[in-house]
């Protein structure tokens, strides 16, 4: 990085467009080229002499780039750019300030009035308008001629004429152009140069008179010594133009609408090509090529060092944590122009000085995440295991990949068991970790973020995290994991861009309908379809009451049933996962309590209908009479027995792996919440259950184990990638009814990168901190590793693993109409993803057969 390169970026110049050197410069592209241009402009001025039509030439330059991209600053500082450059080209050029077209009155139609305004007003025009000079005279007799010219032509407008005067009007047209081109040339005179430069900012601010203002461009700027700069958005000019052009193909008839708008949008483009030739057409970079740029520092001239590029990962660190970015999962930072840069780096300028003691430690921007995230672990050993772990390809023998990851987690683990660090430097770097949790800065952005409407992810991530470091809330009761509190008109602001409309579908006539009617029109991020659960009658809950069934077995089978279910007459229950899931992420915040697994267990389910809709909710006719309630409560004796113990060993747990000091991340989470809650409707589907009533405990209580599995896997899937060394390669497939979960994909590959003695992938997965690898002996999972398999699902499993083509027609005949997969997918597509769903996860509840599954992924454009 030479001197030349460095450009600075001031961390307390929010919003001002004039810049006070040229090192602070960011679009130094765009600045260069507009040299260039200039530079040429120059050396081709005709000779002496030559006719004015001759030489007439469309030439204004555009800048192209949306509002907030930094046009605006180089029309403002284009002169203090050039004040730096040895062609001396500001001692034959002049430059105006930028002309505003905005400024023209109500009554004022002709943005030329305003062109000729600013030319006269110009500082260095008027103190030149005071001498005695000869030239002073002929720019005020040119001044005259031309404001004759200007009156002529407005009177042509203001009157009708027939005849002669109409030849006259055209004259005076005529003439108006060359007086302009003849009043720029006096002024010229006047100031001794050879080149008007005239910036035009936003001709397309004004949307009702752009077409209009483009036209005074095309008409009247087109002088060989005039050098039109005009700043926009070039695809908002093209459609000011197209429909310029369409309202006046269709202002007296709108036959043929459709062929009229296609020829709009075909003279628009030659319009275009003519007025802002595309050879003087220069791009404004994208904000993100600032803020990946090692050569933009922060802070004054001479004295910035912190790169833009190192600012910009701490804040993607801020947001995504760990989490991979693999399936939707990357949160990007919510800064999309240059002015909202600036206001961030203004709004958290405190941060510098702790980026500036990484640069100390000869951090660079790649290794700054990495860093935070893992302080202990010198980013070099990450790049030495990713070289090793994924040196041969996939096309290699499977025992050379598994000798390869082996002897990868063998030299990562020496390295880290033999390394030396300096105690004062590891401090340092755990200061940057600790700015992620640091409760005055976190607030301080979340409150920047809460004022723009493009900032609603982000917001909602730093909001959480305030949430979490406060211990006295619950986990879930931030509006992240709760999408009905955005229907708040404290987030009415924020832009939207999904809906809940399958909620609607998939729980229609399973609820209040006007519950349902209240739900919001749409919501900041995407959410699952909450949870409905897989129905129990009161027979089968009786028989479950009396199962002979340790206290740890009842504690797991009362996590995941929900008695508080009704019908309108009837009494039944559901199977929901919920509470596994809050317990886990419970677990990993903070010590867990007695009277926290308490309150998880009298509450309805995480995420559930009935803990969404803060009602009663109503469900179809399955179930039984209702004979009293208390028959179907639970075995507290039992139950506080188990709750004292689970407890006791979670915390445990926690200080074994040393909890407190792991930071996990919302993002990370809300990601898990959505994989998990949408594979639940496969292996818990919303239906009465099917096994038989003296197997209803067994299989309820297995339903835990399924949705730690799915939780674990999860973690896994949005956890495993580049931030470790580990290839991008992971698992989507459902958790099934994982009899043997360590011979699934989910396991192998989503898990075991972080877990296994044998391998050194668990000492492995310590060294980095991975919440996938701390699971790996969650008390919770302990006490489901006991699980004995329901006899129910093992004779299902015998009965699928059969090559029973004749049942699979019989399903596909009762649910599709044919007996066959012909057409499937289209028929998949009309039911709509929901119900597809719902349609995939009952076939592959009975089969092992992997076509339908296929069919739907190509009919929703589902990656495998």
């Amino acid at each position: 990085m030479t001197t030349d390169n460095i450009i600075y970026f001031p961390i307390n110049q929010a919003d001002k467009a004039a810049h006070t050197s040229a090192a602070t410069l960011l679009a130094k592209g765009i600045f260069s080229s507009l040299s260039d241009v200039i530079a040429q402009r120059v050396k081709n001025i005709p000779v002496c002499g030559t006719a004015f039509n001759d030489s007439r030439q469309h030439g204004a330059v555009l800048i192209d780039g949306p509002r907030g991209s930094g046009k605006s600053s180089v029309l403002v500082n284009l002169k203090r750019y050039l004040q730096d450059k040895p062609l001396q080209l500001l001692n034959v050029v002049h430059i105006l300030d930028p002309i505003d077209p905005t400024l023209l009155e109500d009554n004022d139609d002709l943005f030329l009035n305003v062109v000729v305004a600013a030319v006269l007003s110009n500082d260095d025009v008027k103190k030149a308008m005071n001498s005695e000079s000869a030239s002073r005279k002929q720019v005020h007799k040119q001044l005259q001629l031309l404001g004759h010219a200007l009156q002529s032509m407005q009177s042509q407008r203001d009157q009708e004429k027939q005849g002669l005067d109409k030849i006259r009007a055209f004259m005076g047209n005529q003439q108006l152009v060359e007086e302009v081109h003849r009043f720029f040339d006096q002024v010229l005179q006047l100031l001794g140069k050879k080149i008007l430069i005239l910036p035009i900012d936003d001709v397309d601010t004004s949307l009702n008179r752009a077409f209009e203002n483009l036209e005074v461009v095309r008409r009247y700027l087109t002088s060989p010594i005039v050098l039109p700069i005009i700043s926009g958005d070039a695809g908002l000019y093209q459609e000011v133009t197209w429909r310029a052009f369409l309202h006046r193909l269709t202002k007296e008839s709108d036959f043929d609408s459709p062929g009229a708008h296609r020829r709009a949008v075909v003279l628009a483009d030659d319009y275009q090509r003519k007025v802002l030739p595309l050879q003087y057409r220069l791009r404004m970079p994208s904000v993100q090529t600032y803020m990946r740029s090692k050569n933009v520092l922060l802070g004054d001239v001479g004295s910035g060092r912190v790169p833009l590029e190192m600012f910009h990962v701490w804040l993607e660190t801020l947001l995504n944590d760990q989490t991979n970015g693999f399936e939707n999962s990357f949160l990007p930072v919510p800064v999309w122009t240059v002015r909202s840069l600036a206001q961030v780096v203004a709004k958290v300028s405190a941060l510098v000085p702790k980026l500036e003691q990484a640069l100390n430690m000869n951090i660079d921007a790649k290794s700054l995440r990495q860093a935070i995230l893992m302080p202990d672990v010198d980013p070099a050993f990450i790049d030495n295991f990713r070289q090793s772990y994924q040196g041969l390809t996939l096309t290699s023998p499977e025992r050379e990949r598994r000798n390869s990851r082996e002897m990868a987690y063998s030299e990562f683990n020496a390295r880290m068991r033999n390394r030396f660090t300096q105690t004062g430097e590891r401090e340092d770097i755990r200061g940057l970790a600790t700015a992620l949790t640091d409760k005055v800065f976190i607030e301080s952005l979340c409150e920047h973020f809460s004022f723009d409407p493009a900032a609603g992810k982000a917001y909602l991530v730093l909001k959480a995290k305030l949430a979490w470091l406060d211990s006295g809330k619950r986990v879930f009761d931030t509006p992240l994991f709760q999408p009905l509190q955005q229907s708040d008109e404290s987030f009415d602001h924020f832009n939207t861009a999904h809906d809940l409309s399958d909620w609607k579908g998939r729980l229609k006539d399973r609820t209040l309908e006007a519950w349902l009617a209240q739900l919001p029109e749409q919501t900041i991020l995407p959410y699952p379809v909450p949870e409905r659960g897989m129905m129990i009658s009161v027979r089968s809950m009786r028989q479950a009451q009396a199962f002979p069934a340790t206290p740890q077995e009842r504690l797991l089978f009362e996590f995941v049933m929900h008695r508080n279910f009704y019908s309108s007459s009837k009494t039944a229950a559901v199977v929901c996962i919920g509470r596994i899931f809050e317990i886990v992420i419970l677990s990993l915040l903070r010590d867990v309590t007695v009277a926290d697994l308490y309150r998880i267990l009298n509450e309805a389910p995480f995420f559930s209908v009935n803990s969404l809709a803060s009602t009663k909710t109503l469900q179809g006719d399955e179930g039984e009479s209702d004979n009293g309630q208390d028959e179907l409560s639970r075995d507290d004796e039992s139950v506080d027995m188990a709750i004292v113990e689970l407890v006791g060993q979670i915390n445990t747990w926690r200080n074994s792996h040393a909890l407190d000091a792991l930071r996990v991340s919302p993002w990370l989470v809300y990601n898990v919440m959505n994989k998990t809650f949408n594979q639940a409707w496969y292996f818990n589907p919303a239906v009465p259950a099917t096994f038989k009533v003296d197997e209803t405990f067994e299989n309820i209580t297995w339903v835990a184990k399924m949705a730690f599995h799915s939780i674990w896997a999860a973690f896994g899937s949005f956890e495993k990638g580049d931030l470790y060394g580990l290839p991008e390669v992971i698992a989507t497939v459902n958790v099934g009814r994982g009899r043997d979960f360590q011979r699934s994909d989910l396991y192998r590959q989503n898990i075991t990168p972080f877990v296994g003695a044998s391998s050194g992938a668990s000492e492995f997965g310590a060294a980095v901190g991975s919440i996938t690898y701390f699971l790996d002996d969650h008390p919770l999972k302990r006490w489901m590793d006991d699980l004995p398999y329901p006899e129910k699902a093992e004779k299902d499993d015998e009965k699928s693993s059969e090559d029973d083509s004749t049942t699979i027609e019989a399903w596909l005949m009762e649910n599709f109409g044919s007996s066959t997969f012909r057409g499937i997918r289209d028929k998949l597509q009309k039911l709509g993803m929901p119900e597809a769903l719902i349609k995939l996860a009952a076939f592959e509840h009975v089969f092992n057969d992997g076509r339908m599954r296929r069919y739907f992924n190509e009919a929703f454009g589902v990656k495998r």
